[in-house]
Order: structure tokens, then C-alpha cells, then sequence
């Protein structure tokens, strides 16, 4: 995810989307565990996949579907935390709830935002 924004942007370019046409998925630390949210456009908050998109799209004019996994344990926000917890394996209960709760509502979330 950290380097996506070429991909995207080929890809982006090859089908001949506009940046309007594109949705990236992404975790966010900032919200709770399970919280989705759709934002248009706006700054990376740190996020180093959606830099890379801005980056190679030259805009930040894209949607994003975020999708909230908490903070690290004690809320320790050093480098090797942060990138352990976003790189882990989701243990299965959360990975449970995800299945069972988060994605059914994400697939919702989208239709709505495209109408």
C-alpha cells in the first residue's frame, strides 16, 4: 500500500478513469476498531499509501473508504510500533468482525456514495 500510487495512477490512465472514478481503501489509526467512513478528497494524515497515490496522481481530488483499526497497543505511535500493528496479522476475532460487520457495511457505504 505504501508505494500504490504508481499502480493507481497507471491504472488510473490505462482505463481512462478520472480521479472523481476512484475509490482507495485504506486502514486509519484515527478511527476505532470496525469505524468506515467515505472522505473526498483532502490531505494524507500521515497515511503513506494515500501520499503516494496524491503523489502520483498530482491531485488529492479521490475518494477514500476508511476503515478504522484502532490504535497500537498503548497508543505508542513510535515508527517500528506503528508499522508492526498496520502490518500484523488480524487476529481472527477482529478478523471476525470484519467479515461479519465491517464489509457488508463498506459494500453499503459505496453503493450509497455513488448515487
Amino acid at each position: 500500500m505504501n508505494v500504490s500510487g504508481k499502480s493507481v495512477s497507471k491504472a488510473a490512465r490505462e482505463l481512462g478513469f478520472s480521479h472523481s472514478d476512484i475509490i482507495i481503501t485504506h486502514d486509519d489509526m484515527q478511527r476505532e476498531l470496525g469505524k468506515i467512513s467515505i472522505k473526498n478528497g483532502g490531505s494524507a494524515n500521515g497515511h503513506n499509501g494515500i501520499k503516494s497515490v496524491i503523489e502520483h496522481l498530482k491531485t488529492d481530488e479521490f475518494r477514500r473508504l476508511r476503515i478504522g483499526i484502532g490504535r497500537p497497543p498503548n497508543d505508542d505511535r513510535t515508527h517500528d510500533t506503528v508499522s508492526n500493528f498496520v502490518l500484523s496479522r488480524v487476529p481472527p476475532d477482529e478478523m471476525e468482525i470484519y467479515s461479519n460487520d465491517v464489509f457488508p457495511r463498506c459494500k453499503d457505504e459505496l453503493f450509497k456514495s455513488l448515487h
